[in-house]
């Protein structure tokens, strides 16, 4: 359950401070009771210029939350362009200490309206004259556009204070998926072309002309990243059979247009991630390249780094070791290591972290905190001094919608190639992954759930009762044990789902006894039938033995682990 409230203070010098806030509760309902099972608020204060928020070389954003904060400084450090919430300022500081509100939905008398927060601004660029190019995109609350979803691109004249809609673009999708796509890819070259993520397709607009070309399309989500600034983008073959069989990687540099292509040896390749502009992207053992692991995931043999002039920077191996769950979070390389054994299968053997030594580029420059006694962590803006000025507020003087367009980039919704896994927490949508183990980590701390694309429910943290107990499981299971040797991240009946829960740990797997069937667990070749559990301990029958063993918990927990938590799932339909 979420709601959404705005909420105002008077601090200790009787200035009046405003609140968006956003609670989340997740309730769990049985029949005798509603249980709590997490709450979480988010509280975003509102920036309103006022005078009291420029002192001792600092602009004071106030409370907030950073993934909601964004600035950009001009090359002469003369503006700064932010976001605070989904508002965008400017900020002049070598003249009058002035800011300029470029754009909010915010009013005075239309709250309901006003506060509806399913939209979000993007900075682009800010030149050494105060010119800034933004993005809104999301439910368009006000405006030629209102009701309709998608993204609109303005730019600020500093010259004449004029804030101008160059275009608009409908998207058939919610706020937050185009929001994912856009955090994916939304660049803007200094020939002014704009280039945006969407759905599988990269897009280059011309925004003097508004032509739009197509850089790349039928992309998986997987099979495309971006550098931290969004200069260099780097895609698998779109025409490979899957993400795990392509034998090219192209390089693309935004701000040149130059592309190269990596093709070297004929193994398959896999973009990984970026560190800041350098590549790095894994090499697929062909043949290795049919050999899955239990999560359904083929995995690779070296990690290769590439800077963005193409030139070979370092590149990483283990003879007899393969390397699977592989993420890239800023300067850090984190993977699994895993073995071949002599059956064919793959066994644990660790993890491991990379760490470059470059400087993290995720730390914004120029965003600080301080503690303040009454509201805690508190946002600023270094600034320079600016004597005893004190902050003015302004609005644009015009907007203009006279050279405004409508773009129409043929987007029509592509199946994907592989099944996805749709993860949501606390009221918002999380990304998607190619296997359930993905898509619940991201969202098992929030107690959030996983979806297919259809909007099934696959995995819920808090929809689990303390006590099950299955009756007549064995009837159920008979149609059912056969298909399993077909399995690869999910299979889709006409009566059931079956899904591989590889990767989960025990007690998040148990949540599928509550609809009605045994969690699978294979200890080794061995395959076991989970048909009940409580507080202190689980059942399982051996699908050899026939017969019920009852384990303590712990115990359980323990021994999946050891087998690397092997677990097949059925949902009814």
């Amino acid at each position: 359950m979420q709601i959404c409230y705005a909420s105002k203070m008077t601090d200790e010098n009787g200035e009046e401070k405003h609140f968006l806030n956003e609670d989340n509760f997740i309730l769990r309902y049985d029949p005798s009771r509603i249980y709590i099972m997490n709450f979480d608020r988010k509280t975003h204060e509102v920036y309103e210029g006022n005078v009291g928020s420029y002192a001792n070389k600092k602009l004071i954003l106030g409370v907030g939350n950073p993934e909601d904060i964004e600035l950009k400084k001009s090359d002469n450090n003369q503006y700064i362009a932010f976001k605070s919430n989904q508002e965008l300022w400017l900020f002049e500081q070598d003249k009058d200490a002035k800011v300029i509100n470029l754009f909010s939905y915010r009013s005075k008398t239309d709250d309901v309206r006003a506060n509806y927060d399913q939209h979000d601004t993007k900075i682009l660029s800010i030149d050494d004259e105060g010119n800034v190019d933004f993005l809104v995109y999301g439910y368009i609350n006000r405006g030629r556009h209102e009701g309709k979803c998608g993204i609109i691109y303005y730019t600020y004249d500093s010259s004449s204070e004029t804030v101008v809609e160059n275009f608009f673009i409908a998207m058939p999708q919610t706020f937050e998926k185009i929001k994912y796509d856009l955090e994916k890819l939304s660049y803007l070259s200094n020939d002014r072309m704009l280039y945006i993520y969407y759905d599988g397709s990269v897009y280059g607009i011309d925004t003097s002309s508004f032509e739009v070309i197509t850089i790349v399309s039928g992309l998986e989500e997987t099979e495309l990243i971006s550098s931290s600034t969004h200069q260099y983008v780097a895609y698998q073959d779109p025409d490979a059979e899957d993400m795990y069989h392509s034998k090219k990687i192209t390089l693309l540099d935004l701000e040149t247009n130059k592309s190269i292509d990596i093709t070297k040896s004929s193994s398959y390749k896999r973009v990984l991630g970026f560190n800041q502009d350098d590549l790095i992207y894994g090499i697929i053992d062909p043949e290795m390249a049919e050999n899955y692991t239990l999560d359904h995931d083929i995995p690779i043999c070296e990690i290769h780094i590439l800077g963005p002039d193409s030139e070979e920077k370092t590149n990483y191996s283990k003879d007899g070791l393969y390397f699977t769950n592989v993420s890239v979070n800023g300067i850090r390389i984190q993977f699994d290591k895993i073995a071949l054994t002599a059956e064919g299968d793959y066994k644990s053997v660790g993890n491991e972290t990379i760490i470059s030594n470059k400087k993290n580029e995720d730390i914004v420059e120029g965003l600080s905190t301080y503690n303040n006694s009454l509201l805690g962590k508190v946002w600023y803006i270094d600034v320079k001094e600016n004597g005893n000025k004190s902050l003015k507020s302004f609005a644009p003087k015009k907007f203009s919608v006279e050279r405004a367009s409508t773009i129409d980039l043929n987007i029509s919704i592509q199946d994907s190639r592989m099944p996805l896994f749709y993860a949501y927490s606390l009221g918002h949508y999380r990304g998607k992954t190619l296997n359930l183990r993905k898509a619940y980590e991201l969202v098992y701390d929030d107690y959030g759930y996983v979806t297919n694309e259809n909007g099934e429910m696959l995995w819920n943290r808090a929809d689990k009762n303390t006590i099950v107990k299955l009756q007549r499981y064995k009837e159920k299971m008979v149609d059912l044990l056969p298909l399993l040797n077909e399995l690869g991240t999910i299979n889709e009946y006409q009566d059931h789902i079956i899904l591989n829960a590889s990767g989960m740990d025990m007690n998040s797997a148990l949540y599928y006894l509550n609809k009605g069937y045994p969690l699978v667990a294979y200890l080794g070749n061995q395959l076991n039938l989970v048909t009940a559990y409580d507080q202190f301990n689980i059942t399982m029958v051996s699908q050899d033995e026939q017969s019920e063993k009852i384990v303590g918990r712990e115990d359980a927990e323990k021994l999946f682990k050891d087998n690397n938590n092997h677990f097949t799932a059925v949902i009814p339909r």
